[in-house]
């Protein structure tokens, strides 16, 4: 979408740096503006030259400073601005001026009938200019008309008295505005006049006590003109839309034609960001209606900027909103104004204007206005002139607020000061350019002049015309700039004059700017004809001109140039020996531009043959001639053998590539040939090639030399390049079939039955001849006899089977044989052939082959067997055997399952999950018989059980089965956990865990027969036998101490055992009476203290077992904590404290910590049942209250009998929270539930006092709801937390 902004005139002022030497007057005047977009991306900084200048408006400000001097006006305190420029001051004098700064009116509102001098807070022009309100900082507003200056009304309780009016603005109607005052109320005065009386109609659109008002923007549609084909008025003319902006919410409200909030939204920021508001227009260039004017209010707050559209729905006439950006700024905002289409102006805390790029985001400048003084509305905001009667938000938020100080017109931004008025504008774009020339910059200065030829660069102001207008005006300045340049600095620089010399320039950097310049500009001319005629004689200066060419060349930005300059470039290049960056500009160039001889010359004595074809092509239109040339050459190479030189091999390369090109109709070496001459071009390269002898053959000449020559040069890159061009329409039908069977008759010629070619060339040959025929749409349009085939055949097979893969085109060639094989009509081989076939396939191992001629016979068990063998497609295994199950007859099936039982190792080994699913889903009676023929392989079988068993846990096709199968007979859960207790023995432990309780007393023997202790000690556990389980695990334990003084290797088992003896004892904790987790943990504790009290006295005894043993010493008390008393604990400690460390740090550190859990338990209760008791409390205060409410009943009639319940008979009445309502008497007993939907019922009796409260005891004790139990949790991680948070 694009913006467009209304702007009628252009103040064109001096630049505060001269501001004081002119006293010339600035004249305003007529601007256009341009379209700019909305990307979303984040706001950021970008030089794009000096955009912005700072102006002071001197006959203004010289005005300002006479009236303070001569009339003591004091100092200015507001801005507005039209036609009309109006600005007020502290004593309440406004001054008038129109755009030549002239004072137009001198408005003393001290001889107003009220006699009021206050200050000037607020101003506005209407849409004609023809009228001007005035409000002050005590409330009044008067009125004038600009025609004579005259008061036209005293406007008088059109709002709260003792308020200052903060804003004051003119709708598209002229007799229609809106003030702001410090109370926050927004008001629309409506002008009128009755029988030649002028009147006001006054109307609240928002009161101050819903939120306090302090930024209003009205959307403004007259007197705007944008320049274009259609008329956007019509839609927007009956609609009087605001936008106004309270200290926390944004609101859009249409008043006219009715009142409505159209958008609001939220603003967040501090105490002292004012909100920032600005409408914009915008071009919409939509599907549905084509392209529109839509207006965009920006807005912002603290350090966020916001885009929203508004459109008109003409069919239900309503107006929509639409977000469309959001800006997130590094300052705070406190200021905001439109400039043009494209730039927004942000005034920060700072009191820096920050010039930003709507489109792309860029911060182009920013101006510091820190120490000009930039008056702010903080006096009215904060009411100082009205005793100070506003909210504190409201004067904080006005400390920095700067509504009335700035506007904005064509481009500039009036900032109004203490004394004068000061412009922020941006900078023509030419002047932008003469600036940076003026200050020494030219370099900047070009590459800035480039930037925006090339639409790159930021804020082009006064650039006016259409896109080829705009162009040559940039395209005509740049030149000159050029020519300056080239005048100041590079012909300088040339001759060595001093002062240039030592400026610090480079020559080659300037004469790479000149040529870079001349090139984007395209003026060739005078590059060429003005620039290096005055350069060419200074050698340095020439060699670098000519060199800095070629990155140009390469670049194809210079493809025509002077046939002089190219000589010399050419020369250059010659004799420096950069033969190779030579011949690739060449490539670039236009023939046009080059020397025939010079490079036809230079080419053939250096072997330049990229540019030898490429001046033969383009400029002579021969393909042949170059060609054949080349190919004398590679026949000599070819002659002396193989190894090429890199140059030979150059040769060959470009040779074949040149050929590829020709025959596919492409140029060499880019582009395209001409259509006209296409066919022409692939017929002579095909004839030529194909030729049965040279020009001038000697009379020993072969036949086909070129075809010859290139297949004993690199067959296989020759056959590909035929390959392509086969693919060309020249080689497809009737016609093109022949040409192709022509050439191949000739490859068979050459290389068959010749010792010039290796068997792996034929290979290739014969893989070439298999390609094409199985592309042929035709099958029978290539022949091949049959001899020929089987002897190709014979080479092929007998090749293969003496390389590896490796060595040799192995799939390539199988595949080649397996096409013909598969083509009908091409080949009938008989029983004998096919047997020898089949017998030359499994040698070279075309295990592919062999399945095509099995699948044939219908001999599965051998089709299988070549999956078997062909280890590249062992993944296809399954895959076959599920089409064989599934299409194939009970004989094959029957067939196919002795071979899987046959083959049930290598299966298991490739995948043994997916063979176990095979099996579920298609033969799951299978899968027993594959588990027996497993025995002899238990690795094989433990894996296939394994996978079984896991395939009978998941919901998927084959579980159930599998399941059943598992159920029916648990000897494949035994078999499996004994494979495992044999072969991964560490698994056990956690299998037996989760292993069902009918299998645990199998299992249970298992673990016994393998002397698995853990696993044994868990099935004990799961079956209820504890003290046997851990006497189990303390008997390991000691057994693992018992070893420690036997091998020192014995460590780990010893921490193992320890460990598990631990986790023994915590998992039981819970289901251990207090005897019995005091027996097991002081015996574990026992077990680990004797034997250290028996190393005590040995001075031999290891350091390192007796540290061990004290770490696991200290785990197990650590454990302890909270399972038992520490009473139990304390005493085998300290009656021999050198077992658990040896020193009192130690024995102190343990006790320490037993201390610190017991203290944290107790603390911990202590918050939880004070927790408890105020919930509980909460919870009985809650439920008092509500017992004291009254209650609006659904009915006046008994739920139970249906009677009236203001019957004399039934005094007592019972009521319950639901609203139901029953006699007394109707319920049985004393019920404390409704009967219809069970709350907590309210009895009232009439005789019972009020006044009275219940006493707790009388109350029912309540059971804790779920938000009581979560705030007990909660209390406990925060507890939790802070006490850690104490300890540490």
């Amino acid at each position: 979408m694009d913006f467009f902004y209304y702007q009628n005139w252009q103040l064109n002022s001096l630049d505060s740096s001269v501001a004081n030497s002119s006293d010339s007057e600035e004249k305003i005047s007529l601007s256009n503006s341009k379209p700019s977009s909305l990307p979303p991306t984040p706001c950021k900084r970008i030089e794009h030259g000096i955009i912005l200048k700072q102006l002071v408006l001197k006959g203004i400000s010289s005005q300002l400073m006479t009236a303070q001097v001569k009339l003591k006006s004091k100092d200015a305190t507001c801005l507005t601005v039209s036609n009309w420029i109006g600005i007020g001051t502290k004593n309440g004098l406004v001054l008038v001026f129109d755009v030549t700064q002239n004072l137009k009116w001198f408005l003393d509102t001290l001889d107003s009938p009220n006699g009021w001098g206050n200050a000037i807070s607020a101003m506005a022009f209407n849409c004609d200019h023809s009228r001007l309100l005035v409000g002050n900082a005590c409330g009044h507003i008067l009125e004038y008309d600009m025609k004579d200056g005259k008061l036209v009304r005293t406007l008088n309780d059109v709002h709260p008295p003792e308020a200052a009016i903060l804003h004051l603005k003119f709708t598209d109607l002229s007799t229609l505005a809106l003030l702001c005052d410090s109370g926050g109320s927004v008001f629309e005065l409506g002008f009128k006049r009755t029988l030649g009386v002028r009147g006001v109609d006054t109307r609240c659109l928002f009161s101050g006590s819903r939120g306090e008002v302090c930024a209003l923007e009205p959307l403004r549609t007259t007197d705007q003109d944008l320049n274009i084909g259609f008329d956007f008025h019509s839609k927007w003319e009956p609609l009087i839309v605001v936008a106004m902006a309270t200290l926390s919410k944004i609101l859009i409200v249409q008043i006219r034609p009715t009142t409505k909030v159209i958008y609001s939204q939220l603003l967040s920021g501090d105490g002292r960001s004012p909100p920032c508001l600005g409408w914009h227009f915008v071009a919409v260039h939509s599907q549905q209606r084509g392209r529109s004017i839509e207006p965009v209010l920006a807005y912002g707050r603290h350090n966020e900027l916001h885009f929203i559209q508004l459109s008109v729905d003409e069919e239900r006439r309503r107006l929509r909103y639409h977000p469309l950006l959001r800006f997130q700024l590094d300052f705070n905002l406190r200021g905001l104004q439109w400039l043009d289409p494209r730039m927004l102006a942000l005034l920060d805390s700072e009191q820096q204007v920050h010039v930003v790029d709507i489109k792309t985001q860029e911060s182009v400048d920013v101006v510091d206005l820190s120490g000009f003084n930039l008056v702010n509305s903080a006096p009215f905001f904060q009411g100082l002139a009205t005793g100070g009667n506003v909210s504190e938000a409201l004067a904080l938020v006005g400390t920095e607020a700067c509504y009335n100080s700035m506007a904005s017109c064509a481009g500039q931004l009036l900032l109004l000061c203490a004394t004068s008025l000061r412009s922020v504008g941006l900078r023509h774009w030419d002047e932008r350019l003469d600036l940076l020339v003026s200050q020494a910059r030219p370099e900047e200065a070009i590459h800035l002049g480039l930037r925006m030829l090339n639409g790159k660069a930021k804020a082009m102001h006064g650039l006016k015309g259409t896109p080829n207008q705009r162009k040559r005006q940039l395209r005509d300045k740049e030149i000159d700039i050029l020519n300056a340049y080239v005048e100041r600095v590079l012909i300088p620089l040339v001759m060595q004059e001093p002062s240039m010399v030592n400026s610090g320039r480079n020559l080659s950097s300037v004469i790479e700017l000149c040529i870079d310049v001349c090139v984007q500009l395209q003026k060739q001319s005078l590059l060429f004809d003005e620039i290096y005629p005055r350069i060419s004689s200074f050698e340095v200066a020439r060699d670098c001109f000519l060199q800095l060419l070629e990155p140009h060349f390469l670049n194809d930005r210079l493809q025509s140039i002077s046939p002089s300059i190219m000589q010399q470039f050419v020369a250059f290049y010659e004799d420096k020996g950069w033969l190779e960056a030579l011949e690739s500009c060449i490539s670039h160039v236009d023939v046009s531009s080059l020397d025939l001889h010079q490079i036809l010359t230079l080419s053939h004595n250096q072997g330049l043959c990229h540019a030898y074809l490429y001046v033969h092509t383009r400029a002579l239109q021969d393909y042949v001639s170059p060609l054949e040339d080349l190919m004398k050459q590679l026949q000599g190479a070819v002659k002396l053998g193989p190894p090429y030189s890199e140059q030979d091999l150059k040769l060959g390369h470009v040779i074949l590539v040149y050929i590829s090109c020709c025959l596919a109709g492409r140029a060499y070496p880019v582009g395209e040939i001409d259509e006209d001459s296409r066919i022409k071009v692939k017929h002579q390269v095909l004839t030529s090639l194909t030729c049965l002898h040279s020009k001038r053959a000697s009379e020993d000449e072969p036949p086909y030399p070129y075809l010859r020559t290139l297949l004993e040069f690199n067959t296989q890159e020759l056959l590909n390049a035929l390959s392509l061009a086969f693919e060309e329409s020249e080689f497809i039908g009737e016609m093109g079939a022949r040409r192709q069977q022509r050439v191949i008759d000739i490859l068979v010629e050459i290389m068959i039955n010749s010792s010039q070619f290796s068997p792996d060339q034929i290979c290739s040959l014969f893989t070439f001849i298999a390609r094409q025929i199985s592309r042929s749409p035709r099958h029978d349009s290539i022949h091949l006899e049959r001899g020929l085939f089987q002897q190709l055949v014979d080479l092929v097979c007998s090749l293969s089977s003496k390389e590896t893969r490796v060595q040799s085109r192995f799939e390539e060639r199988q595949q080649a044989l397996l096409q013909l094989l598969q083509i009908k009509g091409q080949l009938s081989l008989g029983t004998e052939d096919e047997e020898k076939l089949l017998e030359q396939a499994q040698s070279a191992k075309f295990y592919r082959v062999c399945e095509y001629i099995y699948e044939q016979r219908q001999d599965w068990e051998k089709v299988f067997e070549c999956y078997i063998d062909d280890t590249s497609r062992h993944g296809d295994i399954l895959h076959f055997l599920r089409n064989v199950f599934t299409e194939s007859v009970a004989s094959n099936v029957q067939l196919m399952e002795r071979l899987i039982l046959k083959h049930i190792q290598l299966l298991v080994q490739l995948n043994a999950t997916s063979l176990a699913v095979f099996l579920a889903v298609n033969k799951p009676a299978l899968i027993d018989e594959a588990v027996t023929a497993l025995i002899p392989f238990p690795h094989e079988r433990y894996r296939f059980l394994e996978a079984i068993l896991d395939l009978a846990t998941q919901d998927i096709d084959g579980a159930t089965n599998t399941a059943v199968l598992i159920d029916d007979d648990g000897h494949c859960i035994e078999q499996f956990a004994e494979l495992m207790a044999e072969l991964e023995p560490e698994r056990l432990t956690s299998y037996v865990q989760l292993a069902d309780i009918p299998h645990l007393p199998r299992l249970l023997e298992i673990c016994r027969k393998f002397a698995i202790v853990e696993a044994e000690a868990a099935i004990l556990e799961r079956q209820g036998e504890i003290t046997a389980a851990y006497d189990l695990l303390l008997g390991q334990l000691q057994g693992s101490i018992k070893q420690l003084f036997v091998e020192t290797e014995g460590w780990q088992d010893f921490e193992a055992a320890s460990q598990s003896v631990i986790d023994f004892c915590q998992r039981q904790a819970s289901s251990l009476t207090e005897k019995e987790r005091e027996r097991v943990w002081l015996t574990l504790l026992d077990e680990l203290l004797l034997p250290q009290r028996s190393l005590k006295g040995n001075p031999d005894a290891s350091a390192s077992i007796i540290s061990g043993l004290r770490e696991v010493t200290q785990k197990v008390v650590t454990s302890i904590q909270g399972q038992i008393s520490l009473t139990k604990v304390l005493p085998r400690l300290i009656e021999d404290p050198e077992t658990t460390g040896g020193t009192l740090g130690d024995l102190r550190q343990l006790i320490m910590g037993l201390l610190d859990n017991y203290t944290y338990e107790t603390t911990l209760l202590r918050i939880s049942t004070r927790l408890l008791q105020g919930d509980v409390h909460s919870l009985l205060s809650q439920r008092y209250r509500q017992s004291r409410k009254g209650i609006a009943l659904r009915a006046s009639r008994c739920s139970s009998c249906n009677r009236l319940l203001q019957s004399g008979r039934n005094p007592s009445i019972t009521a319950f929270q639901c609203r139901h309502a029953f006699h007394s008497s109707c319920l049985r007993g004393e019920i404390k539930q409704c009967i219809r939907c069970q709350p907590t019922p309210i009895i009232a009796e009439p005789e019972q006092d009020d006044s009275t409260v219940p006493n707790q005891e009388q109350l029912p004790v309540p059971q804790l709801s779920p938000a009581q139990l979560d705030s007990i949790y909660k209390a406990r991680i925060g507890l939790s937390s802070a006490l850690q948070n104490l300890f540490e």
